[in-house]
């Protein structure tokens, strides 16, 4: 919902002053952090709105799996020395998809701080390639990666 439709709606002031007093500077809150808070907001602001949630984003868990799956069997590829990698999500969201991947790839996996699979390949050189319809959704991501 874009700031328009929130003013429109006599809900923007509400969410500002929601806000007001929440520090959100980056060293305080990462960028795994705010992307969940991006998508929470989005499902809340979608449920309100009667719309169906699973339309606007995809659950971080759903995203591990995916990802799971999506680099299973090529880890000896990844694992090569000098490896330089492609990651491409054609319909990229908040960008969740593409930044979990390189996190599984180069930094591992991670749960509340804890290390519960290490990187793939934290040497790989790994690119992101993503679009988005929305363009207030395709600047998070850029601001983001």
């Amino acid at each position: 919902m874009s700031g328009n439709k929130l003013d429109e709606a006599g809900l923007l002031f509400q969410v500002l002053e929601r806000f007001k007093n929440v520090d959100l500077h980056p060293d305080r809150v990462d960028n795994p952090t705010m992307g969940t808070i991006f998508e929470e907001l989005i499902r809340k602001f979608n449920e309100a709105l009667n719309e169906n949630p699973g339309e606007h984003f995809t659950p971080r868990d759903v995203v591990n799996l995916m990802v799971d799956l999506l680099l299973a069997g090529d880890e000896d590829l990844i694992r090569r020395r000098g490896a330089v990698l492609t990651v491409c999500d054609p319909c990229c969201g908040s960008g969740g998809m593409l930044t979990i991947t390189k996190e599984h790839i180069t930094e591992g996996i991670r749960k509340n701080g804890d290390l519960l699979r290490p990187a793939i390949n934290p040497r790989a050189e790994v690119h992101l390639f993503g679009q988005e319809v929305n363009p207030e959704t395709f600047a998070v991501v850029k601001s983001d990666i």
